[in-house]
């Protein structure tokens, strides 16, 4: 984790826990009447508690309202569609002086007047004339028109400090508003998308012959970024809705690339560690595009990242049911020790990222399992199918508590799991459980390893066309057996439930040595017997 400075609060280019905190937050579309599940909405009332007088004011480092934060607390209720008086009451404060957030220090941010304009438009009010402004002329004199860089914004005065992620603000803001200017903005956004589907975060210093392309771009210029991709995206569907057309290949393009990139457990990793920002970044992003499956299993991921009453009353979290987590080791320590006032900051800016996706949680599910019937021989590999799940969605398998398989739901829905059943007589059980424990299904498979069977005989010297009695112990229940007598096969059937076996027949006339052989499911469970015939 990196230190959050005094610059947090004002240069919205700045970042800390993950990438998508400079400028980040949801897609946040128009709220509905009430959250849609209790998780969600208990993460938006701990964002309502950080809140002072509209503003999230950091007492460390000598005390300051981050304005960045706070409106990412305003996107978070609002794709929530919640706390209506806590979203009215940061604009009413950003409306008393928007300079203090988007001219801060000297420099006149390009992407924080784009941020600053979306939350804006979204809370109904006027980005036109909101505190004296008129943010949307502003920013469209912030577009640059030099050649290479047509429709970038650019900051202005002390700092230069433009990126992907403000860009992104920077279109949504203009799509918004009906700018004529929305489409150089984004042919601007589409040029920092490299041919594998992902967008890059940072931009290379403009020069002379500089052109601003991710797949021209030099190494350190040209790295992936999950966060920046999820917001571009965001970013390019509300162009799409505002009338910019030609987006749906680019917007499919970038979604495979973060898909390919979700972990088995649906998590996503920005700064080498799987966190609930960039998850939850990503869980929205993918479930405004309909990808459900993908979306539900970061959903179900960052839940484990959360308070719940249930962790509140077993650890030092007593009064942050809510929160989530930024990740295992922030989650660990907070039960241990609360949430301190040198880690709030981390916890408010996870939660504000990570809320919004609780909202794609997919409901609890009986799903359908079903697998090989009857006996299976050890070492052999068998096949488990799973319907029920959403197409895309994670799922781990389990046979018993020997072997674990992940892998993502096809395109109906179902999982296929395979595996080499161990070389051992056993029953186990296969569960196999989506996004969360809510969603599963169990079948079994019965196991059967190499044996030497019991066999007792009611005489081992017989006349000839006596009749022999068998009996075969230690098959399984019910398991399928086999005689043969003289190298022909005499009889067949089924162990009783305790695994035994009986059966009578006629020795022949031919005097001798006689071999029986009696055979379980599998050759490799055998005994062989001989008699004499008289």
């Amino acid at each position: 984790m990196r230190t959050p400075t005094r610059r947090l609060g004002a240069v919205v280019v700045t970042t800390t826990l993950s990438t998508a905190l400079a400028l980040g937050g949801a897609l946040a579309p128009a709220p509905a009447q009430a959250a849609s599940n209790p998780a969600s909405q208990s993460a938006a009332d701990w964002l309502g508690r950080q809140l002072t007088n509209g503003l999230v004011h950091n007492d460390q480092f000598g005390g300051f309202d981050d304005y960045g934060l706070t409106l990412d607390v305003f996107f978070a209720l609002q794709q929530i569609g919640a706390g209506a008086g806590d979203r009215s009451a940061i604009l009413a404060a950003f409306a008393k002086d928007p300079g203090a957030y988007i001219s801060a220090f000297g420099t006149e941010s390009a992407g924080g007047t784009g941020k600053l304009a979306t939350a804006v438009e979204l809370g109904q009010q006027n980005p036109r004339a909101f505190g004296g402004k008129n943010l949307v002329t502003r920013l469209e004199g912030m577009l640059s028109t030099r050649s290479g860089e047509v429709g970038r914004g650019v900051d202005t005065g002390s700092g230069e400090y433009s990126n992907t992620i403000g860009q992104a603000w920077i279109v949504r803001a203009l799509a918004g508003a009906g700018s004529a200017k929305k489409t150089a903005a984004t042919s601007f956004l589409l040029k920092q998308q490299c041919a594998a589907g992902f967008f890059r975060l940072t931009l290379e210093k403009a020069t002379a012959t500089s052109h601003f392309t991710c797949d021209a771009a030099s190494s350190g210029n040209k790295a992936a970024s999950i966060d920046a991709t999820a917001l571009a995206v965001q970013a390019l569907e509300v162009a799409k809705a505002h009338g910019v057309g030609g987006l749906d290949a680019d917007i499919a393009h970038a979604a495979g690339w973060l898909t390919r990139k979700q972990a088995a457990n649906g998590s996503f990793v920005d700064q080498g560690t799987a966190n609930s920002n960039s998850t939850g970044l990503v869980a929205a992003t993918l479930a405004s595009l309909g990808r459900t499956g993908a979306a539900g299993s970061a959903a179900g991921w960052v839940l484990g990242h959360q308070v719940t009453a249930a962790v509140a009353r077993s650890s030092a979290l007593t009064h942050e049911v809510g929160a989530v987590a930024y990740d295992a080791a922030a989650l660990t320590a907070g039960k241990k020790d609360g949430i301190t006032p040198e880690l709030r900051d981390q916890w408010r800016r996870a939660t504000a990222q990570a809320a919004p996706a609780l909202d794609a949680l997919l409901p609890d599910a009986s799903l359908a399992a079903t697998g090989p019937s009857g006996y299976r021989r050890g070492g052999s590999v068998a096949t488990f199918r799973t319907a029920g799940l959403a197409p895309g969605e994670h799922f781990t398998t389990h046979l018993g508590t020997v072997k674990t398989f992940h892998g993502v739901a096809g395109s109906r829905g179902i999982a296929t799991a395979t595996f080499l059943l161990p070389k051992a007589t056993h029953t186990y059980t296969v569960t196999t459980t989506g996004s969360r424990p809510g969603r599963s299904g169990r079948t079994t498979v019965k196991a059967l390893w190499a044996k030497r069977l019991s066999v007792s005989l009611s005489r081992t010297r017989l006349p000839k066309r006596a009749v022999e009695r068998v009996t075969v112990r230690g098959l399984a229940s019910h398991e399928p057996f086999r005689l043969t007598y003289r190298g022909t096969r005499i009889w067949h059937g089924t162990a009783s439930a305790t695994g035994v076996a009986t059966h009578s027949f006629h020795v022949g006339r031919s005097a001798g040595r006689k071999k029986l052989v009696s055979l379980g499911r599998f050759d490799n469970r055998r005994a062989t017997s001989y008699l004499t015939v008289r």
